[in-house]
């Protein structure tokens, strides 16, 4: 499943999901702020 994201940031958290990474609290706090509610 392809994702457009409008929050660039989220792009390196696809990648990190995406080769089974696990999420850091910063990933974490990365996506609290995001704007980018679909993504």
């Amino acid at each position: 499943m392809l994702f457009n994201f409008e929050d660039a940031n989220l792009k390196t958290l696809e990648e990190k999901v995406r080769s089974e990474e696990r999420l850091s609290f910063d990933d974490g706090v990365t996506l609290w702020n995001s704007f980018d509610l679909l993504g």
